[in-house]
């Protein structure tokens, strides 16, 4: 089965919704001073593997490049989803 599927910014989070409003996975974040903190992502079972979870962060990302802020991590997955990018470069 496919999905339509967009991100939509809520306070303190972006969530992966379907067509049809289900939310399917979120990302959720704290701004702290100059920073934003990712500090949980998650992701329904059946769409785990397909880059739904990167792209949540990415989103996080962007919002922080965005209001010039930092970017950090207290969640397990955004943290080694950053590590792997500042290794990538």
């Amino acid at each position: 089965m496919e999905f339509q599927m967009d991100i939509i910014e809520k306070e303190n989070a972006f969530e992966l919704c379907s067509d049809t409003g289900e939310t399917l996975g979120a990302v959720e974040f704290v701004e702290k001073g100059n920073k934003v903190d990712s500090t949980q992502t998650r992701v329904n079972e059946e769409l785990r593997s397909q880059g739904f979870a990167a792209q949540l962060i990415l989103k996080t990302i962007e919002k922080a490049k965005a209001n010039n802020l930092e970017v950090g991590a207290t969640c397990s997955y955004a943290k080694h989803y950053l590590e792997t990018m500042d290794k990538q470069g």
